[in-house]
């Protein structure tokens, strides 16, 4: 067999005719897993499911429907993603056969993108809703190139995204709590009503877990004795968990181990499975996004996302002189510490003190 391990993950890698065959096999944990994987890749590609030529003569609509879609529904845990950026992608490129496809087509597909406005419906007021557009971003074209890409890669054929330059000015979001808006924020989660959105709020701000990980925590993951998260890797592809299947342990502050010991203790008494769980339906609760919303709008906080409670764990540790970054990059998960130096922002009053420490006599 060709498997082989690489930073904690197995892979494989396999020529036949000619032809070199390799990915990742992200479910699988131990040399035996990888080597049933392969088998079940290789058969499919014996099979004819993934031969160069046959791929090529495919229109793009026919491999994402019979091929990619299938895949990515199975390998990816954001699958839901590429599932919504393959619209336009087919709409544009469906009808012609990967082989047709030329770095000319990709950059008018580029350019029409770029000039397409993305339309959303704001409320004004209550039962009031408006149709409005903006400028779609460089980011959101470069999402949609990068999975064109990725199509052409898993067909195995020739790929004329490589000819082709992303967009230029695709800025990185750069958006944590100021200290006036965490204290409002807070103030705002302690109105009656919000008891169950306060706590899921609170866990974050403290521990900077993402919403997965946190939405996904079952009472079996909290380590009262060792006072510490047990943040479990996704076993499948479909499984909640962290972002790079990789284990980890988040430590607790007494307001994260006050709140999670009375979610367990509920979770217990009701046998549900998840430590945060909507009462009303046994499960655990999958969208929070309409009921934070309503906590910014009463906090007066605008272009927040609750990613960016993430972003504000990693501001304010990183601010702090006795924390470690490589501790920060394990909390957070990160396998690259130069990811963790882009959640912690400088902050304006640490920013300051740089160029005032130069006038301090030493």
């Amino acid at each position: 067999m060709s498997v082989y391990k690489r930073e904690g993950h197995w892979h494989f890698t396999k020529t036949i005719n000619g032809v070199r065959y390799r990915g990742a096999l992200k479910t699988a944990r131990t040399k035996a897993q990888a080597e049933v994987a392969e088998r079940v890749i290789l058969t499919d590609i014996h099979n004819g499911a993934y031969r160069k030529d046959s791929n090529a003569d495919r229109t793009l609509r026919e491999f994402v429907d019979k091929a990619f879609t299938p895949w990515t529904k199975a390998s990816k845990k954001s699958w839901r993603n590429d599932v919504s950026r393959l619209k336009p992608i087919v709409e544009f490129f469906g009808k012609y056969r990967l082989k047709e496809i030329s770095p000319f087509l990709v950059e008018s597909f580029k350019t029409r993108r770029r000039k397409t406005p993305v339309v959303y419906t704001k409320q004004t007021a209550p039962g009031v809703y408006e149709h409005r557009e903006k400028q779609r971003s460089a980011a959101s074209v470069n999402r949609e190139l990068q999975l064109l890409s990725r199509i052409f890669s898993l067909a195995d054929v020739q790929n004329p995204c490589w000819k082709v330059d992303l967009l230029k000015g695709e800025k990185k979001r750069k958006r944590y709590l100021l200290p006036e808006e965490r204290e409002r924020l807070i103030q705002a989660l302690e109105a009656p009503g919000r008891e169950w959105l306060a706590r899921i709020v609170l866990v974050d701000l403290y521990t900077g877990l993402r919403r997965n990980e946190l939405l996904g925590l079952r009472p079996e993951h909290i380590d009262f004795a060792r006072n510490i998260i047990c943040v479990r890797g996704a076993r499948s592809a479909i499984d909640l968990g962290t972002k790079t299947d990789e284990d980890r342990e988040v430590y607790m502050n007494s307001t994260v181990r006050g709140i999670l010991a009375e979610q367990v203790a509920e979770a217990q008494a009701n046998g549900w499975a998840y430590a945060f769980t909507n009462p009303r339906t046994g499960t655990r609760y999958k969208d929070i996004k309409n009921g934070f919303k309503c906590i910014l709008r009463a906090a007066g906080i605008d272009n927040f996302w609750f990613h960016d409670l993430r972003h504000s764990f990693a501001t304010r540790a990183g601010c702090d002189p006795s924390v470690a970054i490589p501790a920060l990059a394990e909390t957070l998960g990160h396998k690259n510490w130069q990811t963790t130096m882009r959640y912690a922002h400088a902050t304006e009053d640490a920013k300051r003190r740089v160029v005032e420490a130069q006038e301090k006599v030493s």
